[in-house]
Formats: structure tokens, C-alpha cells, sequence
């Protein structure tokens, strides 16, 4: 059963409302969404090498994203991006990295706060 876990800077995700921008000539990926999700793909691609966990086929893939937030948005003030926005970034990435389309992805996306480490846990499994 392939099984991997990664981490990646809180900081370098971005919103599902940010992963495509309007122009006059369409509609385009902006550069830290492409940023983010290479940094993403090479983790997984990275973990999968070191690992070396059997290949990833298609069939059920559990990503799991575990996201510790800078701040507790129950406190009051500006509260940071929700981390259920980060799933289409996500997502779109590890279907790239294990060469598994996301049609079979089933998801769980939970929030802790650590404002000293801000960061994203992914792990994937079959």
C-alpha cells in the first residue's frame, strides 16, 4: 500500500480563489499558484523516491491535509485563509506528482493552530 507524508510553508499555498485569474486574453494560473503547486509536486515526487513506496494506480487515493494556522479564527481579528480553500491547489498537484487522476481522491481537511510552525501536512495513501 503506497503511503506518503509531507510538509510544506503555510505561507506558500493559496486560495482555491486565487488558482485562476481573469485577463483580457482569458483566463491563466497566476505564478504562485504554479509556485505552489510545483513546490508540492516536488515534495511528492521527492517522498515517493525516498521511500520508495510501490507506485500509486488508479483507484481510491486518501489525501489528507492537515493544515496549522497561524491564527484561531473563533479568536476575532483577521482570520488567515480557510484551509478547505487550499484543496483544489492541493489536489491538482498530488494528481500530477502520483499520476492518479483526482476523480478517485476522497479528502479529509482538518485545522490546528501553531503560530510558531505554519504549515500544511499532506499525506496520500492507497
Amino acid at each position: 500500500m503506497p503511503s506518503i507524508k509531507i510538509s510544506i510553508k503555510y505561507k506558500y499555498l493559496t486560495s482555491k480563489n486565487d488558482t485562476l485569474k481573469r485577463s483580457a486574453t482569458g483566463m491563466f494560473k497566476p505564478d504562485e499558484v504554479k509556485a505552489a503547486q510545483t513546490a508540492i509536486w516536488y515534495r511528492v515526487r521527492g517522498a515517493i523516491n525516498a521511500t520508495h513506496c510501490k507506485p500509486f494506480t488508479h483507484d481510491k487515493a486518501w489525501v489528507k491535509i492537515m493544515v496549522y494556522r497561524e491564527r484561531d479564527p473563533n479568536a476575532g481579528g483577521v482570520a488567515d485563509i480557510d484551509p478547505i480553500n487550499f484543496l483544489p491547489t492541493i489536489a491538482d498537484a498530488v494528481k500530477q506528482a502520483i499520476r492518479v487522476d483526482d476523480d478517485v481522491f476522497s479528502s479529509v481537511v482538518d485545522w490546528e493552530v501553531d503560530a510558531e510552525d505554519p504549515r500544511v501536512e499532506i499525506t496520500i495513501e492507497q
